[in-house]
């Protein structure tokens, strides 16, 4: 068995380019129709984990379970509506790193 060619696979800022493309062009289009109310919905991830070796299989897992919330243009209040503005902003200034080619990291 050989291994899977990684070449095909778009590279992390790729990926991320085309989400960011993608959710700007459906939020756009979404403000044009007549009714439009454009949303994003975010993974939320808890802060701590607790992971544990799964005796069957030696994985190391969580019981953790991913939630999601969700923010809507205008919003159900000026909260939610500065919470919306806020991620697009964060996606513009993540769109001009990665065509700058400054590296982005979570990490310290």
């Amino acid at each position: 068995m050989g291994m899977a060619n990684t070449s095909q696979l778009p590279a992390p800022k790729d990926r991320v380019q085309d989400y960011i493309v993608t959710f700007t062009v459906a939020a756009l289009n979404e403000l044009l129709s007549p009714n439009g109310n454009p949303s994003i919905t975010l993974i939320r991830r808890p802060r701590k984990k607790l992971f544990f070796i799964n005796p069957t299989n030696g994985a190391l897992e969580t019981n953790e379970t991913e939630t999601s919330i969700s923010y809507n243009w205008p919003g159900k209040d000026a909260y939610e509506a500065w919470r919306f503005t806020i991620i697009i902003k964060v996606f513009a200034a993540i769109s001009e790193a990665i065509h700058a080619g400054v590296m982005i990291s979570k990490r310290l």
